[in-house]
């Protein structure tokens, strides 16, 4: 939640309440407020995102400055089909020459809410309210 960006759980409860924190992080569509454009934790000014969006043109610009689940959700499956999917596939024919048999391993190391994404897409599962642990591994084989 790009909103809460910079703040330690403690600052957002205490500039928005412990409840509306509740609300953003357990919603599917509720988004924080966007960080301040320009602040010190505006993903937009950092260099390394410049360019990697590649799904058109977006509204407030790339990288989002605020996002709730489903938005996050839309993005991170995106990014499996165009990315992560094709290279795995290719790595499986290239290693098993062009009989697609094994596993290909692919380490995701990310915020919660991308993690739950990817758990409900590859589950099929259409709710995304997952609690996803802290320094958990997860392991998915196709």
């Amino acid at each position: 939640m790009w909103g809460l960006a910079g703040l330690t759980p403690e600052e957002a409860y205490g500039k928005y309440t412990e409840e509306t924190v509740e609300q953003w992080s357990k919603s599917l569509s509720l988004a924080p407020p966007p960080v301040e454009p320009g602040s010190e934790v505006d993903p937009q000014r950092e260099e390394r995102y410049r360019g990697e969006w590649r799904g058109g043109e977006r509204e407030g610009g790339w990288p989002p400055r605020t996002e709730s689940f489903v938005d996050t959700q839309r993005r991170a499956v995106g990014y499996w089909r165009r990315v992560m999917r094709p290279y795995m596939e290719e790595r499986r024919r290239r290693r098993d020459g062009g009989r697609i048999k094994g596993g290909v391993t692919v380490l995701v190391v990310s915020h919660a809410n991308l993690i739950r994404s990817f758990m409900a897409h590859l589950d099929d599962v259409r709710v995304g309210a997952r609690e996803v642990r802290v320094r958990v591994t997860f392991r998915y084989s196709s």
